[in-house]
């Protein structure tokens, strides 16, 4: 966790901030509701302005770096997904 926060967090604000990177924020999961140990041990939410800005980030070249740096701190692959925020 200190790694993923004090340095590979910073990197993608680095790198991604130019294309639009508004801001991040990291859970950690501690359980699941019944109290069992959680699948995941972290999500990560990195908002932008717009799809095209988060496109934009995935093409730049230095985002491989950001990829490649999953190994220094987990030993699975990360579950990318896409969203956005309904408005009522």
């Amino acid at each position: 966790m200190t790694y993923y926060l004090e340095k590979h967090m910073p990197k993608v604000e680095k790198v991604w901030k130019k294309h639009g990177l508004r801001s991040w924020q990291v859970t950690k999961y501690n359980s699941t509701l019944d109290g069992s140990a959680p699948p995941y041990l972290l999500g990560t939410t990195i908002e932008w302005g717009n799809e095209d800005e988060m496109k934009a980030a995935l093409k730049d070249p230095d985002a491989a770096e950001l990829f490649e740096d999953f190994e220094n701190f987990g030993n699975t692959p990360p579950i990318s997904v896409a969203g956005s925020v309904p408005h009522i």
